[in-house]
């Protein structure tokens, strides 16, 4: 029976370390652009191919939680950068959107804006990869992916803009109605 139960332990601690992982972290946009890296540790909580959830960042050294950290701007995972979606105005739509634009409120202007102020920074950071001169064939190919996912991005905003265009001109009382009908069309 004892025996049993340190094997049980075991495989508990085993599967504990499993999740833990070592990544550089970016604070914030001056620490990604002058690479100004911290090591940690994570405990990843979910993963798919695109993405990850970390249930806790660690100390290295330590092993202990890093209290006050705050919320990283990226992550560096092996070779592959992950970037925090809670910066992201598209994110921040998207979730007002889907609390029908009240839980923050969110007035006609400011919806009527999201369009505009993503296709700037769209445009900015599509300027800002052009201007980046490189023969390393992984920063080409990094290149490449980014390219491809700001078009997507763009034809995405498309739609939206739409959707945004069409919301706005509708009676305030019957709007809900219109959001009511992409929850259906999603689900």
């Amino acid at each position: 029976m004892k025996i049993v139960f340190l094997l049980f332990c075991f495989s508990l601690n085993a599967l504990a370390l499993a999740e833990t992982e070592t990544v550089s972290i970016f604070w914030n946009t001056a620490d990604f652009l002058n690479n100004n890296k911290t090591e940690v540790l994570i405990e990843i909580r979910n993963s798919g191919d695109s993405y990850f959830r970390t249930k806790k960042i660690l100390d290295s050294q330590t092993k202990k939680t890093i209290k006050g950290s705050g919320t990283p701007w990226a992550i560096k995972r092996g070779e592959h950068y992950y970037f925090n979606m809670l910066y992201s105005d598209d994110n921040n739509y998207i979730i007002a959107k889907n609390n029908q634009f009240k839980k923050p409120v969110w007035t006609d202007k400011m919806i009527g804006s999201v369009p505009e102020n993503i296709k700037q920074k769209l445009d900015a950071s599509n300027d800002l990869l052009n201007s980046v001169i490189t023969s390393d064939s992984k920063l080409v190919h990094y290149k490449s992916e980014t390219k491809k996912q700001i078009l997507r991005l763009s034809e995405s905003l498309n739609t939206e803009a739409i959707f945004i265009n069409k919301y706005l001109s509708t009676w305030k009382p019957m709007r809900i109605v219109q959001l009511r009908s992409l929850d259906k069309s999603w689900g």
